[in-house]
């Protein structure tokens, strides 16, 4: 990858930038495709980190189109509040390192992803 570009939701947008990230604040679908449409047809490389509540706004259509593109890889970020214990927070970002890098990575503490 080539690049790598942070989508995430306005309020968020500034912290990612501070950490010296190329980041972009997206609240609307109709944004989100004029921003990644282009790149798609290009052929863009692209490390693609998108907030959830951002992707869960992409239509199917285009969110099967990154996934099919053999030029953007995409990784979600975890971005609702935690409900639960901090326990059940660690568990979703060791999930979302697990779903980017497609390999069941096992972290202190668990026996085959799994908390002993």
């Amino acid at each position: 990858m080539r690049r790598l570009v942070v989508i995430v939701q306005p309020d968020q947008v500034n912290g990612y930038r501070l950490a010296g990230l190329e980041a972009l604040a997206v609240d609307d679908p109709d944004l989100a495709a004029a921003i990644i449409t282009p790149w798609l047809e290009k052929g863009e490389e692209i490390l693609l980190a998108m907030g959830e509540s951002v992707y869960q706004l992409l239509s199917q259509n285009l969110a099967d189109r990154i996934h099919a593109s053999s030029h953007m890889l995409l990784v979600t970020i975890p971005d609702g509040p935690i409900r639960q214990s901090e326990n059940r927070g660690q568990q979703r970002i060791f999930d979302a390192i697990r779903h980017a890098t497609g390999v069941q990575i096992r972290f202190k503490g668990e026996i085959d992803g799994k908390k002993s």
